[in-house]
Order: C-alpha cells, then sequence, then structure tokens
C-alpha cells in the first residue's frame, strides 16, 4: 500500500513539472492548498498511557493533515482534507477528513453535501490544527468520548445580522456520524479494545455569536441521534442528545476558552463535561498557559460495567503548558498533565490493574510530561 502511494505520487510531481506555466496558474487560482501537523514524545510516571506518552516514554506520535479547497465554478467550492496518523493508541492511518461539495446562494444560505466537517462546539472543523491553541491535545472529556470531525450527510449554514459588531452564524445538518475512537472494556475477555461509537439519523445545529467587543464570541452546540455502541455495550444503545455552550475569548496577549457538554435525553448514561483553557503571551514569542478538565460519567445499565471500577469512569485534569512560538505557523509545546482517574489514562494489562486496584495497589493519578512540535501552512 505504502510503495502505491509513493508511486502515484511520483507520477503527480512528474505531471506537475512538464505541465506548462499557463496551465499551472490557471489551476492555482481555482486551487488553494494548506496543510498542518505535528510531532509528540510522552512519558508517564507509571503504567498508564494517556495522550501520547506511555511509561517507556514514546516518540512515535505524528500526524499530517494536507487541505484542499477547489473553486471550478463562481457558486460552487470543493473541500477535501485527507490526513495521516502514526503513534498514539491507534495504528497506522491514512484517511479522509471529510471530502463535500459547498453551494453559495447567499451570505444567509450556504448548501453543503458529503463527507462535511462537523460545526459541533469550538474545535471539532479544526481537529488536529495544533497552532490555534495553546496545548497539544484537545481537552478529552469532550473531544474524546463523542465528537467528530465530519458528518456523512447535509447541511445549511450561512450568517445573519451583521450589524454594529453583532453577527450571527448559523448550522444545520444531518445524517451519520462516527465519533472519535474510545477505549472500552472487552468484559468476556478483560482487555481494552477500541471502538467507534456510531450516531445514525443524526439531527444537529449550532449558533454562534461574535460580539462588538473584540474577540469575544460565543456558541450553543446540540446534536441528537441513535447512538450505537456496538455489539458488546448493546444495552447502551439509545437516542442521545448531547448540548454545549462554548466561550471563546482572544486578545494580543490573552486566549481564552470554556466549553461545557452534558447529555439530555437518555436515562442509560450520565455525561457532564466542563474545561476551562487559559493562555497568556509574555512575549512575542514565549506564551503560558494553563488547563483544568473535569468529567462526570455514569452508567445507569449494563451490569457488567457497572461491575467495573469507578475509576474507569472519572477523569480529572490540570495542565501547565509552557510555548514557544517562532511564527504563528510554528510552535514549540511544553506541558505537564496531573490526570485522576481511568477513563482516559489506562494501563495495557487489565487484569492486573483490576486485581490490584481491589487490593488499593494500583495508582489511580497519572503524571504525564509531553514535548511536541506543531505546523500549519
Amino acid at each position: 500500500m505504502k510503495n502505491r502511494g509513493c508511486f502515484w505520487m511520483f507520477w503527480v510531481f512528474c505531471f506537475w513539472a512538464i505541465w506548462g506555466e499557463e496551465a499551472q496558474a490557471q489551476f492555482m487560482n481555482t486551487i488553494s492548498i494548506h496543510g498542518f501537523g505535528g510531532w509528540a514524545y510522552g512519558k508517564t510516571d507509571n503504567e498508564n498511557q494517556y495522550l501520547v506518552g506511555n511509561e517507556d516514554g514514546s516518540y512515535d506520535t505524528v500526524n499530517f493533515s494536507l487541505n484542499i479547497t477547489a473553486t471550478p465554478y463562481e457558486r460552487l467550492s470543493l473541500y477535501v482534507q485527507p490526513s495521516y496518523n502514526e503513534g498514539g493508541f491507534e495504528e497506522e492511518d491514512v484517511g479522509l477528513d471529510y471530502a463535500f461539495a459547498e453551494w453559495y446562494f447567499s451570505d444567509k444560505l450556504l448548501l453543503r453535501a458529503g463527507k462535511v466537517k462537523a460545526p459541533f462546539l469550538l474545535f471539532t472543523e479544526v481537529y488536529d490544527v495544533g497552532t490555534i491553541r495553546p496545548f497539544f491535545g484537545l481537552p478529552q472529556g469532550i473531544y474524546r468520548q463523542f465528537s467528530a470531525e465530519a458528518y456523512k450527510g447535509v447541511g445549511l449554514t450561512g450568517s445573519l445580522f451583521p450589524k454594529e459588531g453583532w453577527e450571527l452564524q448559523y448550522d444545520l445538518y444531518g445524517g451519520k456520524l462516527e465519533a472519535q475512537p474510545n477505549v472500552f472494556v472487552n468484559t468476556q475477555t478483560f482487555e481494552f479494545f477500541s471502538a467507534i461509537p456510531v450516531i445514525n439519523d443524526l439531527v444537529g445545529g449550532r449558533l454562534s455569536v461574535q460580539t462588538p467587543l473584540t474577540g469575544l464570541s460565543t456558541a450553543i452546540s446540540a446534536l441528537g441521534g441513535n447512538l450505537d455502541f456496538g455489539n458488546l455495550y448493546q444495552s447502551l444503545n439509545d437516542r442521545y442528545v448531547l448540548v454545549g455552550p462554548s466561550l471563546e475569548y482572544a486578545s494580543e496577549h490573552w486566549k481564552i476558552c470554556s466549553e461545557y457538554l452534558t447529555e439530555t435525553s437518555s436515562d442509560k448514561v450520565s455525561i457532564d463535561s466542563i474545561y476551562v483553557d487559559a493562555a497568556y503571551q509574555l512575549t512575542e514569542h514565549w506564551q503560558v498557559a494553563a488547563r483544568y478538565e473535569y468529567v462526570d460519567f455514569e452508567i445507569a445499565v449494563s451490569s457488567e460495567l457497572q461491575q467495573m471500577p469507578s475509576s474507569l469512569f472519572k477523569h480529572q485534569e490540570t495542565a501547565l503548558g509552557l510555548n514557544y512560538w517562532f511564527n504563528p505557523n510554528l510552535v514549540f509545546k511544553l506541558s505537564y498533565h496531573i490526570v485522576e482517574g481511568n477513563r482516559f489514562a489506562f494501563p495495557d494489562d487489565i487484569q492486573t490493574y483490576l486485581q490490584r486496584i481491589q487490593t488499593g495497589g494500583f495508582d489511580e493519578t497519572t503524571h504525564l510530561v509531553l514535548i511536541g512540535t506543531q505546523f500549519s501552512f
């Protein structure tokens, strides 16, 4: 597969090299290309894995995405974003973040169809763009459990009432959504495994408000659908409705954002997640950052999961960061994370974990040191 990819890439570059200058110019007038990616090293102080780190120290996390926009017609735009991910808890993966068409009727109405970037909360549409946030990774409680980069279906978007510094932007969409991979416990084999919850018959929307105060914006997001956890957790399958407000402020020195997410429909699972990120630009290059996140995750059904230790449903994180920005397109990040609970920080060996946690011999607190770089163009 890799050789085939290299083969096609070689011929693309050859075609580009021999293509006439006039044809290249016409092509570039309708195409814009951007990219973003990063690399990180992470080390934890115990057997737990968290974000990009493990006890031995991992250098393996690498990601890159190529964002391509084409405008073959005045009212038609096409968006494609392939991606590559390596390391972390997932296998090496080449995927398609989104690919969709957008038809422009007016500023108030644009139609989108395909695998469309998901307008949910602040960062799902820019999930891996690390040069717009202070920490290498997004808060796990909101952006790991039920969020996704894209949905498959049809959506509408537009801007309304731009007046005296106020602007309202709306998004409405429907279809199917595959959430980010989540770690679950196989209660039959007593192993951790990665599964992708799927939301069918999806209906969602977001209202975003830009205020007259420069840099201050707020939004409310909601989505609902039939959530399928897979064969092992069929008792959790139900119609879920997720609702969350967002608040963001950005100035010359400060960048602050906070979001809250809750489930309002099903009585099978209770979810409440909140975080606050704050960053301050000390100089042109140096930035300090802090994060606090709390997740309350409770399950009212599934006797197998109810027998699992309570730490598997807990997550509380405090993090401090120090960043050096060469320019807005390249940043090096150092962060220290203290994590309580094992919802997202977990060991390889669940059997040892279950034995030790019953005797009080398992440390539910994980410390992570993360060093990484992120870039964009």
